[in-house]
């Protein structure tokens, strides 16, 4: 448990410094004395597009470290829901990580060509808001799949498998112009891996019954913590 708190603490001081910073600016520009309720009280569908970086922590099983498989990624989140009420948004969330090999992952496997997939339902609430800045915290869960193609003759995939049991996400918005927000946020995510599937694809080098075989884990936690930017078309 050391180890797991002290991968993740540079990472998480380091986002959360940066997304303060933001969220601070947007605290100091409200006006506490005009009524939230007159600000914007437009309800509606959102859609937001994120791109920032993610660290990972953590193992995929057993005393495994997930960074052999995968050290980082550069995700691409999606972010399509609805704000039922001026604070609240209800929604899910799509990711594809490009995945980011460290110095052991290729000394032990030189082709191996990692990938993040992270699908889930969230809720988001604005705490501080004013006229063309915000600040809002959410909670997600879902699913994640950690990829790993093999480009050699064997044509190996490997596909880890489990739950996100939870998603902490926090961040600001700047309007710029009515109907766009634009701003940082920074996400912590924990969860494990359940199961693994492997699949061979040549058919010469591997027998038939052997072609997809399906694991179950000695499930262990790991996580990931990522930081970047948010743009979101507002209702």
């Amino acid at each position: 448990m050391r180890s797991l708190l002290s991968s993740i603490r540079l990472p998480v001081l380091g986002a959360a410094a940066g997304v303060g910073m933001w969220t601070n600016v947007a605290a100091a520009e409200l006006e506490p004395a005009e009524p939230v309720e007159e600000l914007a009280t437009s309800t509606g569908p959102e859609l937001g597009l994120r791109l920032g970086y993610a660290t990972a922590f953590g193992a995929t099983h057993g005393g495994a470290p997930v960074t052999e498989t995968i050290s980082g990624a550069v995700p691409f989140w999606l972010d399509v829901g609805y704000r039922f009420a001026p604070r609240w948004f209800i929604g899910g969330y799509g990711q594809y990580g490009v995945g980011v090999t460290g110095a052991s992952v290729t000394s032990s496997c030189e082709n191996c060509q990692p990938s993040s997939v992270r699908v889930g339902l969230q809720l988001q609430y604005q705490w501080l808001r004013s006229e063309t800045r915000s600040a809002w915290i959410g909670l997600g869960i879902g699913r994640e799949f950690l990829n790993v193609s093999v480009d050699d003759e064997r044509r190996e995939a490997k596909s880890f498998r489990g739950w996100e049991w939870l998603n902490v996400q926090f961040g600001s918005e700047w309007q710029p112009i009515p109907g766009l927000g634009i701003g940082p946020f920074f996400s912590f995510a924990l969860g494990s891996f359940d199961s693994v599937e492997e699949t061979c694809l040549n058919e010469f080098e591997c027998p038939k019954a052997e072609r997809r075989v399906t694991t179950n884990l000695d499930s262990r936690f790991h996580g990931w913590v990522s930081a970047g930017l948010r743009i979101i078309t507002l209702p």
